[in-house]
């Protein structure tokens, strides 16, 4: 038996494995299971009503959203280094810490201000001195250059390098002379 998982279609068994791209790419794929699929005609839920969940609290505005919400000592504020790629090389802390109900955090490179409210963590950031080494920055000009240039390296996972090879080999053609409603074809 193989068991889906993750995206890829595994044989514990042999451990080979398989995306669904790949699947699709050999051509027919015949699912087997025990499982009973209900016809749709005996689907109920499209023909039935169901009530929002906290509908009143949205209808009257009393609903909150993460936005609205205030957990109490939370992450206020960032230090941020004049550029990219920056590394701190001294903090001076003591003027944020004398302020009532601050603590200013670093791990690294990273600088935060925990307070009891917006005004303060700004407040605390502003009283931070930090030194910080910063390497040269590209210019406008030479940004979506650098950006290109620099998009595969790393992990390569990136996918900008094998647009056309992607296009190729996808079941679904994208073709841009036709209505909106009918943009993608079947290959």
């Amino acid at each position: 038996m193989l068991t889906a998982d993750a995206g890829k279609v595994t044989d514990p068994h042999t451990a080979r494995c398989f995306t669904y791209g790949e699947l699709r790419a050999a051509g027919s794929v015949r699912v087997v299971s025990d499982l009973e699929l209900l016809a749709p005609s005996r689907l109920e839920v499209g023909r039935t009503s169901i009530p929002k969940a906290d509908g009143r609290e949205f209808v009257t505005g009393r609903h909150q959203y993460p936005s609205d919400m205030s957990a109490k000592h939370a992450l206020r504020a960032i230090l941020r280094p004049s550029g990219y790629n920056a590394t701190l090389v001294s903090l001076d802390s003591s003027a944020a810490e004398k302020i009532p109900g601050v603590k200013v955090i670093r791990d690294g490179d990273f600088v935060g201000v925990v307070a009891p409210d917006t005004f303060t963590a700004q407040r605390a950031v502003s009283a931070l001195r930090a030194e910080w080494k910063v390497p040269a920055q590209p210019s406008n000009r030479e940004l979506f250059k650098l950006l290109k240039d620099t998009s595969d390296a790393g992990d390569g996972r990136n996918p900008s390098r094998h647009v056309e090879q992607a296009l190729t080999a996808a079941p679904v053609a994208w073709t841009s002379n036709t209505p909106s409603s009918s943009l993608l074809t079947r290959r």
